[in-house]
């Protein structure tokens, strides 16, 4: 029963660490993608065509920042479940070399 509720408070952790809504990684891609919505309108709404193409390539730019953010974030969300794997194994090692 313990150990059950263990697994379920780590994977609720580690929801938490790749879903938080307060998360500075998912406020950072928030405002990038807002960033990116706004520069398409100003590219689409621009009235000539090296405007247009100024602003696409803004909004391009800031495209591929968010991208690098979201491979940041889910890089350490890797590294957490990986870290809460190995401690979690090094416990249970601790629990059974006491116990045996």
């Amino acid at each position: 029963m313990r150990l059950t509720s263990l697994f379920s408070e780590m994977l609720l952790a580690l929801r938490w660490a790749y879903a938080a809504a307060d998360d500075p990684f998912q406020e950072s891609i928030a405002r990038g993608k807002e960033r990116v919505y706004a520069l398409m309108r100003r590219a689409r709404d621009a009235e000539q065509n090296d405007h247009s193409m100024r602003w696409k390539a803004l909004a391009e730019e800031q495209l591929d920042h968010v991208g690098d953010l979201e491979t940041m974030r889910f890089k350490y969300f890797l590294y957490a479940a990986a870290g809460s794997l190995c401690t979690f194994t090094a416990l249970l090692w601790a629990v059974l070399l006491i116990v045996w």
